[in-house]
């Protein structure tokens, strides 16, 4: 006895618009399956969670893409009874993955060039302070050298001058002789530094010019010319350094020169 199947259509009213996200799409049988949000309340303790139910739903022409976020509802045609599950048809896409990528990716791009722009910010002004330090440190070294070259070189020089000496370097003055603030002024601390880098300074320049004149027979003596000549600038530049680290700058010369 054959059986007949008989087409039922479903009410309208038991099945609601629901929003939910493609999980999935089949082509085939122009089915998509949709992710959508329930809230189930446990009246006992009083708690609500949202758990997530998958529905299919009919998409004709093949539109929906997965992660889209769409609108579905009642199935309007008259379904199968083999295919109850297949209770909704796409209605609207909301939302598309492609579209909130990119406004993903622009804001994402929007924060690292503010980052970048506020770590750029940061390392300008850490740089405009460093030349100002420098800039001033500059300055005081260049006039802490005149000032005691003007101690040195000019006789009576007036009490005001040296009131305004012994401001302009932080140097206590009671009533201070012009040789006593010379004395002071020389054994001021960035005296000192300022002289040791002149002297590093020269020590340098005094190996750089050994490195070119290689041929030297003052270098020959110190060195191992055959291995010496073989290395780098950098390389050669370090075993001079060492070698003459404990000499002074007037026996570096008449090593070298």
């Amino acid at each position: 006895m054959s059986s007949i199947i008989k087409k039922t259509r479903v009410p309208q009213h038991t099945i609601p618009f629901k929003i939910g996200t493609v999980l999935s799409s089949n082509p085939i049988t122009k089915t998509i399956t949709v992710s959508i949000e329930k809230q189930h309340t446990f009246k006992q303790i009083g708690k609500t969670i949202i758990k997530p139910i998958s529905m299919i739903a009919h998409d004709e022409n093949l539109k929906a893409k997965v992660g889209d976020i769409v609108r579905i509802g009642n199935f309007k045609k008259v379904i199968d009874p083999k295919n109850y599950k297949k209770k909704y048809t796409l209605m609207e896409i909301l939302d598309t993955k492609a579209e909130r990528n990119a406004e993903l990716l622009n804001k994402q791009k929007e924060k690292i060039a503010k980052f970048e722009e506020e770590q750029m910010e940061i390392i300008n002004q850490s740089r405009l302070k460093r030349n100002k330090e420098l800039e001033t440190s500059n300055f005081r070294d260049v006039a802490l050298f005149k000032d005691v070259y003007l101690l040195n070189n000019t006789k009576d020089v007036p009490v005001d001058t040296l009131k305004q000496i012994a401001e302009r370097h932080e140097v206590s003055f009671n009533n201070d002789t012009q040789k006593s603030l010379l004395v002071k002024l020389l054994d001021f601390e960035r005296y000192s530094s300022i002289v040791s880098k002149l002297e590093n300074a020269q020590r340098h320049l005094t190996i750089l010019n050994a490195i070119n004149n290689i041929h030297n027979n003052k270098l020959e003596k110190l060195i191992d010319y055959d291995s010496f000549i073989l290395k780098s600038f950098d390389e050669q530049k370090e075993i001079l350094h060492d070698l003459t680290k404990s000499m002074s700058l007037d026996q570096l010369k008449i090593e070298l020169e």
